[in-house]
């Protein structure tokens, strides 16, 4: 019933492949010929033979991918030294002493049977392949190894060999995100072994002896990861004697990894994060630093320190509180609630960005007087109205610019506008903006120095008109010359050929 139930699943499964594998047996360790069907659910199912599979026939048995620790190739050097004739000769010799294994019912392979198929279990004794392991050289096989079991599978061509590998790994683990040497502190002794790691699109972890994956350590399930902390050196060194610590806080144990110098902690931490997905909460750093906050009730500049993420401007209270903050991965959102209210002042919304929200405030404008800063921008928000910042230097406010205009896709660089240019004046604290148009603007909002910089870029703008003419004369007469010196030079071309003649 229950590979009745199995088949009717798999029917409305995706199948990934499917193919002849040889497996070993359990209990009569003989190599038998079956047919492997890989599902995307992680079960791998064998079936007698291709034939019954597409008759629809019940399956021998399965195999649960989800309880697989490792795949790895275990081939087998092949002795091409005697020939398959020579091997079956020795076999043969030593008649007296053949274990069951070796033994043919010769009744059961030339026998005719009539009737119906009887189901067959993969332990029995069919009388099937006596002489298998001569046939198959086994340079092409590989195993699955589980808690309970070790299933042992081969193949004759190398290229299939190659495509099982690749499907199974990818069905079974995932794809790979990331992967890399970390030192893991051992839960019962405390030490720290060397461990190779992978990350996987499956939401696991999984850790292994080396890079060739032979020998599995263990796993863990990053779906029931509660927290994640980049812990302090300092604290680190006093208590583990390690640096570049990560710390994993699962519902049932606790995880300590240590990052080589070669590697980045910071990766680690953010592919970790990500996997996760939509239940992570982290902090995704495009810039941070101090910046000035205009205070409307009180009427002054309060220095803060910021930190600009995809979605939003973070306000701390100074650099350490962000640093307590951005160290932290939270999974459970009572717990990230509690520190967002711990450690961050304000959460400034950036999301759906509009370039327009953000403007710079103009040099010697009357609003800029008023402010008393130099270097000011502003930022339109839906929630908090406009607010006010500054910097101390013209080329940090230039920075923070680029840096919040990135969030629009366009690497910080504002796209020329041909008919408006936005300037912010005294009455923007009002809620009003002054659009002036190139084309239409009026000449009494012009100061003396931009007439002046009109004229002189007009001027420029002639002068190059000349320069493009004289340009595409001295092109076109150039091009008549070289025309002339191609004609003279085929015709000497053809006078020598007149002369070989």
């Amino acid at each position: 019933l229950r590979l009745t139930l199995l088949m009717a699943e798999q029917e409305q499964k995706t199948q990934i492949y499917e193919g002849i594998l040889y497996k070993q047996g359990k209990i009569n360790t003989a190599w038998k010929e079956r047919f492997f069907v890989l599902y995307s659910d992680r079960t791998l199912a064998y079936f007698k033979s291709e034939e019954a599979w597409d008759k629809g026939k019940p399956l021998i048995s399965y195999i649960d991918l989800s309880l697989t620790r490792s795949i790895a190739p275990t081939n087998k050097k092949v002795d091409k030294s005697e020939s398959v004739e020579k091997q079956m000769k020795k076999v043969k010799s030593r008649r007296g002493s053949l274990s069951r294994k070796w033994s043919i019912d010769f009744g059961a392979i030339f026998s005719n049977k009539s009737g119906k198929d009887e189901q067959e279990s993969d332990e029995e004794n069919d009388g099937e392949i006596a002489f298998i392991e001569l046939v198959l050289n086994k340079q092409f096989t590989f195993e699955i190894v589980q808690a309970k079991r070790t299933y042992n599978l081969c193949t004759d061509d190398p290229t299939k060999f190659n495509k099982w590998l690749n499907k199974l790994e990818v069905t079974t683990f995932g794809k790979k995100i990331y992967k890399g040497w970390l030192l893991k502190q051992s839960e019962r002794n405390k030490k720290w072994d060397k461990r190779w790691f992978i990350i996987y699109d499956t939401k696991e972890m999984r850790y292994y002896d080396d890079a060739t994956r032979a020998t599995s350590r263990g796993m863990a399930v990053l779906s029931q990861l509660k927290k994640i902390t980049k812990m302090d050196d300092e604290k680190s060194k006093k208590k583990f004697k390690q640096t570049n610590v990560l710390k994993l806080e699962f519902k049932q144990r606790t995880l300590q990894l240590s990052c080589s110098p070669s590697d980045d902690r910071r990766i680690w931490f953010d592919k970790i994060c990500r996997v996760v997905g939509n239940g992570a909460h982290f902090v995704d750093a495009i810039y941070d630093d101090y910046l000035f906050k205009y205070d409307e009730k009180s009427a002054k500049w309060k220095k803060y320190w910021f930190l600009l993420d995809k979605n939003c401007l973070l306000q701390f209270r100074d650099m350490d509180y962000c640093d307590e903050y951005c160290k932290h991965g939270y999974f459970d959102d009572k717990e990230h609630n509690k520190a967002f209210n711990r450690y961050v002042q304000q959460k400034i919304s950036l999301s759906p960005f509009d370039p327009k929200n953000v403007q710079k405030i103009r040099p010697g404008s009357n609003l800029q007087k008023k402010l008393i800063k130099e270097c000011i921008f502003i930022i339109h928000s839906k929630d908090l109205g406009k607010l006010f910042f500054a910097t101390e230097q013209q080329s940090q406010l230039n920075r923070w610019f680029k840096k919040i205009r990135s969030l629009a896709g366009d690497d910080g660089v504002r796209k020329k506008s041909k008919s408006t240019i936005s300037v912010m004046t005294e009455s923007s604290i009002g809620d009003t903006q002054l659009s002036v148009n190139n084309k239409r603007s009026n000449k009494s909002h012009r100061s003396k120095n931009e007439d002046k910089i009109l004229k002189m870029l007009r001027e420029l703008e002639a002068d190059f008109g000349e320069m493009r003419k004289d340009i595409k004369f001295v092109k076109k007469s150039w091009e008549k010359n070289n025309e002339e010196g191609t004609d003279d030079q085929d015709d000497e071309k053809y006078n020598d050929e007149d002369d070989e003649y």
